[in-house]
């Protein structure tokens, strides 16, 4: 507010200095939550520091299914709570409940108990614990769910990963195998939950085969990654390799299909008009001059809406076109994706989450609209990149910046309420 009413005034040399430090930061690879010093979760700020993982919106997935599984807990259990956001979010869903989060590092510990003053939440307590050398249960037992974002990453996959990761505990995100934790927490969950209590994990890709909620040990499982349903397709779609084909129906009941598209370049872009990340966009113009600008130039620019009819965001064929309409998207299908097979083939995390395929039928970029996470709809970012990857595909080049990390709200896929 001070600098839009001030906007003719001279920027002071001290001032110069300060954001020259910033814009350093950032070039180097710091993520811009740790400038910042906090992240959005779950619609709630947090702050957070290099002792802490930020949060992932693909984490928020945990969250719904926590609500949709859990009636009236008494005790919640969140094991390598970190920043404290899984836990804080359910003590302020579960008012009544008594949560006890779990962390190894002090450094985390202060951050969550920090988190937890900021958002008035008093029915969370923390507990300094190594889950991997001590047995749980001598510390917490007949408990309504436990729920954990554990270290899942093997240390071979470190050289693997983007940059930013650098700058995230390595305590938080690598263990030898990656498997550690799981086979931990599950040997010893028997005697932690309350009969018929409830075990939600986040797990990596690589790690379980199933769906994206799996019933193991008795227990619900979350994956942040899902495979497709069919075999004989990939896997799940990824950067440089054929994009899986599929058929969904659009707003006005007609079969689409993505075969029928080959030989023109598509842009796939999960929506759902219901997140504030979505509306940022549209309501601000971003999408919608994207939107206009490239199917002007022969682009497919196709709208995917993966949440299902449970939830609260759901729209009928209908009402979803005209959400668009009114924004003036410039699409040339709004495809319903209810079941989340689609949404699941190809790995869509968030709304937005963009996919570009090019006319040969090959996935060239998924990852975010732009560099800048915000519900402002573009408005500070400095790379678009789903404009950049395009120009590239339109002068026949190779696009530079393939993958990047999406964010937004979590897709509201079936079961998420």
């Amino acid at each position: 507010m001070d600098i839009y009413l001030n906007f003719d005034r001279p920027v002071s040399l001290h001032e110069l200095e300060f954001f020259r430090a910033l814009s350093k930061r950032r070039i180097l690879g710091e993520p811009l939550q740790y400038i910042l010093g906090h992240e959005t979760f779950y619609g709630l700020k947090f702050n957070v520091n290099p002792s802490v993982l930020i949060p992932r919106p693909e984490t928020e997935l945990l969250i719904d299914i926590a609500l949709d599984k859990l009636n009236a807990p008494e005790i919640i259990v969140d094991a390598c709570s970190g920043s404290g956001v899984l836990g804080i979010v359910l003590a302020k869903k579960f008012p009544a409940s008594q949560v006890i989060a779990i962390e190894i590092s002090p450094a985390a510990i202060e951050i969550a108990k920090k988190n937890a003053i900021q958002h008035n939440i008093n029915n969370i307590e923390f507990l300094q614990l190594d889950i991997l050398h001590t047995s749980i249960s001598n510390y917490v037992n007949n408990v309504d769910a436990l729920i954990c974002n554990p270290p899942y990453i093997a240390v071979t996959e470190k050289n693997t990963l983007q940059k930013e990761i650098n700058f995230e505990p390595d305590i938080a995100l690598f263990t030898e195998t990656g498997l550690e934790f799981y086979e931990k927490i599950s040997s010893e969950i028997n005697s932690i939950l309350k009969p018929n209590g409830t075990l939600l994990f986040e797990i990596h890709s690589e790690k379980e085969n199933e769906n994206d909620q799996t019933q193991l040990y008795g227990c619900y499982v979350v994956k942040r990654k899902v495979r497709a349903e069919n075999p004989e397709q990939e896997r799940v779609a990824a950067v440089g390799k054929a994009a899986p084909l599929f058929s969904l129906k659009n707003v006005l009941g007609q079969t689409v299909s993505l075969a029928d598209l080959k030989g023109k370049v598509v842009v796939l872009e999960w929506s759902n008009p219901g997140c504030p990340f979505v509306k940022g966009h549209y309501e601000n113009g971003n999408l919608p001059s994207l939107q206009k600008k490239y199917r002007g130039k022969s682009v497919e620019w196709i709208l995917i809406n993966s949440t299902n009819k449970n939830h609260k965001d759901y729209s009928e064929g209908s009402n979803l076109k005209a959400k668009f309409d009114a924004w003036k998207s410039a699409y040339s299908q709004v495809l319903l994706d209810q079941d989340g097979t689609v949404g699941k083939l190809y790995d869509a995390k968030t709304t937005p989450h963009m996919f570009i395929i090019d006319a040969l039928g090959t996935l060239v970029y998924k990852g975010a609209v732009d560099d800048y996470p915000s519900t402002e709809g573009g408005k500070d970012a400095k790379i678009n990149y789903v404009s950049k990857a395009l120009d590239e595909v339109l002068a026949g080049k190779a696009v530079t910046i393939s993958e990047t990390q999406a964010y937004g709200c979590s897709v509201k896929y079936k079961g998420v309420r």
